[in-house]
C-alpha cells in the first residue's frame, strides 16, 4: 500500500531512533544489575495493554487495522497479543431509470438491489522481550493468522416491456498463514509506550467468484449466463508500523 514519502521518512527515523537506543543502552537483563537507573515500564506479569497505530496524519487507529488489539504479559519476557478485525455491511436499494436505445427513445425501468459483505481477520502473536529492563526494549514475535471474506449482491431490473434481468454476484475467500515480527518499545511513562515494528506474513489462500445473469421475456422465455472463477496460491505481505500502547 502506498504511503506518502514524508510519512515513510518519519517512520524510518523513529525506527532508527528506537533501534539505536536499544543498541547503545546498557544491558539490563543480568540478575546482578539493579533497575534503579532503568525507565519505569509495565512489562510485568499480569499486565494488559491496548495498542493503537499512529497514522500518517499523526492520528490514532486500531493497531494494524484491527478493531481491537490487546496484549497480556505472562512474565517480563513473554506476552501474547491478539488482533481482531470484523467487517459486516449490507445495503438495500430501489431506483427508477432509463436506458438510451439506438432510436434515441428512453427505455424506462425499475430496479431493486441487495448487497451484503462479511469478513474477519484474526492474528495471535507470541512476543518475547530478551532484555525487559533496558531503556529501549527489543522484542520479536511469531504466530498464526486467519482471514475470511464473503460478499453477495442481487439485483433485478424490469423495463416497460416487462422484460426482467436478474443479476447475482457472489465471492468468498479464505487465507491461513503465519506472521513474524521484530521491533522496539520505549516507555514515555510507566503506563504509556511507543513501539515500532516490522511485520511480515506468508499465507495460503483460496478464492471463488460467481457471476450469474438471467433475462426473462414475456411468454416464459429465459436465458441464463453463469461465470465461475477459482484461484489459490501463496501470498507475502510486509509492513512497518508505529504504535502507542496504553497499559493497565
Amino acid at each position: 500500500m502506498y504511503r506518502g514519502s514524508y510519512a515513510m521518512i518519519l517512520l524510518a527515523v523513529v525506527c532508527s531512533f528506537l533501534l539505536a537506543g536499544a543498541a547503545l543502552s546498557p544491558a539490563a537483563g543480568a540478575d546482578e544489575k539493579t533497575k534503579e537507573d532503568a525507565r519505569a515500564n509495565s512489562l510485568n506479569p499480569g499486565s494488559w495493554s491496548l495498542q493503537f497505530q499512529i497514522t500518517d496524519e499523526f492520528g490514532l487507529k486500531p493497531f494494524n487495522g484491527m478493531i481491537a488489539s490487546a496484549k497480556r504479559h505472562f512474565s517480563e519476557h513473554s506476552a501474547l497479543r491478539l488482533g481482531l478485525h470484523f467487517d459486516v455491511d449490507w445495503d438495500d436499494g430501489t431506483q427508477a431509470g432509463r436506458h438510451e436505445v439506438e432510436d434515441s427513445l428512453a427505455d424506462w425501468y425499475d430496479s431493486d438491489s441487495h448487497s451484503e459483505h462479511q469478513g474477519f481477520i484474526v492474528d495471535l502473536s507470541y512476543l518475547n522481550y530478551p532484555s525487559p529492563g533496558s531503556h529501549v526494549n527489543l522484542f520479536w514475535g511469531v504466530g498464526p493468522l486467519v482471514a475470511f471474506y464473503r460478499s453477495e449482491s442481487n439485483s433485478s431490473e424490469e423495463d416497460r416491456n416487462y422484460d426482467t434481468i436478474a443479476r447475482r454476484e457472489y465471492s468468498r475467500s479464505w487465507d491461513i498463514g503465519v506472521l513474524g515480527l521484530i521491533g522496539a518499545e520505549w516507555f514515555l511513562a510507566k503506563h504509556f509506550s511507543f513501539h515500532s515494528e516490522y511485520r511480515a506474513s506468508v499465507a495460503y489462500g483460496q478464492a471463488f467468484a460467481e457471476s450469474a445473469r438471467v433475462r426473462s421475456y414475456p411468454g416464459d422465455v429465459t436465458y441464463h449466463t453463469v461465470e465461475r472463477r477459482e484461484s489459490d496460491g501463496w501470498g507475502f505481505d510486509g509492513a512497518a508500523l508505529l504504535g502507542l500502547s496504553v497499559y493497565f
